[in-house]
């Protein structure tokens, strides 16, 4: 086969993790390679939140802006109780010294992923697309990775390798680590629509997590369109919550207006806790979902797995400017700590909060969030964590 089979970084999976990771590895002036099992990129519904620090490093690598003409900036969220109106409005510019971005930027991964895409085509970096890893070898010096590249047996040799293969990570069960955890035992229905809810639920926030009586739901609103998480009636199998019968009824709990809606795209999905206990196997290294699973509650998994990506980088390139292994021994001890602590009981926290069922727990939780955001102190406090600033600042 013509093509060049050996190079210093394989980045495996071609998701927003895999490509930041790519991106950011040619900009350092790094030889790599990203390959992914898919034909193409993919534009189902998953992340659509940016935090702060994933907004950081977006611009160092010169497409923030890019993304930023593509989606909208949220300067609030809220948490709201549905049959009221009340909420907890959270106003992230109280971070405006601590960042440059003090807002959430709401726009598809699939947005993000098709513009690095494209830089990734415009600096000739090797993509190779219906690529599956199926073994990994292992020396002291390298890695083998035995693929298959469009149904032709393929050995690609690496210095290292950046598993970004998701949450069925082919590479991760190439391995002997232990990937433990819980899936917990709602199911999410995720659909979007062109209603415009903000013309008819009073003070809406362009991202918002809500108590109702009927159960949770939660508004993230994009350029043309509102996504809308709703969880399974009690009783209600997944056959049935994904029916657009069944989704056209639940959106209309959330309004009533009359005629049906317009949904796009809907898809149902089962929510993880997981974490790998070792993010590094020899020279493979693991980021994002492939190293951990999380809520979607508070959009940490995504940004979670670019910091981890980012990190990984920022090692690698010290590995080629020391020739010394010696900084990838810090990988799994500063990531995977801050991943537990900070990003999956931070989500699982979130949760926790939206699962409450008792109506006097509501009031009583909503106030407290209250409390929260009109004291400008604990407000700032609350918002470095669940904006993952506090994480983003134990970096190297």
């Amino acid at each position: 086969m013509s093509k060049k089979n050996k190079f210093s970084v394989v980045i495996v999976g071609a998701g927003p993790v895999g490509l930041v990771g790519a991106l950011r590895l040619s900009m350092l002036g790094i030889d790599v390679l990203i390959v992914d099992k898919a034909s193409h990129g993919s534009n189902d519904l998953r992340a659509s939140t940016f935090h702060p620090p994933t907004l950081e490093m977006l611009d160092q690598l010169q497409v923030f802006q890019k993304l930023s003409d593509l989606g909208i900036r949220c300067p609030t969220w809220q948490i709201r109780l549905h049959e009221t109106g009340e909420s907890a409005t959270f106003d992230l510019s109280i971070l405006k010294t601590e960042t440059e971005y003090p807002y959430r930027l709401q726009a598809e991964q699939s947005k993000l992923c098709e513009i690095i895409r494209q830089e990734l085509l415009a600096k000739a970096v090797p993509f190779w697309q219906s690529c599956e890893v199926v073994a990994i070898e292992q020396t002291s010096s390298q890695v083998t990775l035995v693929s298959y590249l469009q149904g032709e047996k393929t050995l690609i040799e690496a210095d290292f390798v950046l598993a970004c293969d998701g949450a069925h990570s082919a590479l991760r069960s190439c391995t002997k680590l232990s990937f433990e955890g819980i899936t917990y035992p709602e199911t999410t229905i995720v659909a979007t629509t062109n209603t415009r809810f903000e013309d008819y639920l009073p003070s809406l926030a362009s991202i918002n997590y809500t108590w109702s009586n009927f159960g949770t739901y939660t508004l993230l609103r994009l350029p043309d369109r509102w996504r809308v998480s709703l969880h399974i009636d009690q009783g209600e199998t997944i056959e049935t919550a994904i029916q657009p019968s069944t989704i056209e009824s639940k959106l209309q709990r959330i309004y009533n207006k009359g005629s049906a809606y317009v949904v796009f795209e809907s898809r149902a999905y089962t929510i993880h806790k997981k974490l790998l206990n070792n993010f590094q196997e020899g020279r493979v290294l693991f980021a994002g979902d492939s190293a951990h699973l999380t809520s979607p509650s508070g959009g940490m998994g995504m940004n979670g797995g670019i910091h981890d990506v980012w990190y990984a980088c920022t090692l690698l390139n010290q590995v080629y400017q020391k020739q010394s292994l010696t900084p990838l021994q810090s990988y799994t001890a500063h990531r995977r700590p801050i991943v537990e602590y900070a990003i999956l009981a931070q989500a699982d926290e979130n949760r926790k909060r939206m699962n409450l069922l008792d109506p006097i727990a509501r009031v009583h939780e909503l106030k407290r969030l209250q409390d929260i955001a009109h004291d400008k102190v604990a407000c700032k406090k609350f918002l470095m964590k669940t904006s993952m600033l506090e994480a983003f600042n134990q970096r190297l």
